[in-house]
């Protein structure tokens, strides 16, 4: 049982980290590019550079974010193992 709290204690110690910090962050970052990349020309050196940059944040950000959900189910599973136990 000790197990299973320890890792459910470490599962929304992440995924406050994650929902509160790391997600609004790259979140936020990908909307101030994006805003910056629209009016620049199409073929322009900076705005190759933006989309390039954009392009790695957004796919951190969906990393993150999938990797919040991943974290949801693995605590869904882990209490739901918890109150089998305890029955």
């Amino acid at each position: 049982m000790e197990m299973i709290d320890l890792r459910l204690n470490r599962l929304q110690t992440r995924l406050k980290e994650l929902s509160s910090k790391l997600v609004p962050d790259l979140d936020a970052k990908a909307t101030v590019i994006y805003a910056r990349i629209m009016p620049l020309p199409l073929n322009g050196e900076l705005r190759l550079k933006l989309e390039a940059e954009y392009t790695l944040i957004s796919k951190e950000l969906k990393l993150r974010s999938n990797e919040i959900i991943d974290i949801r189910h693995e605590i869904d599973n882990l209490e739901l193992e918890r109150t089998r136990r305890k029955i």
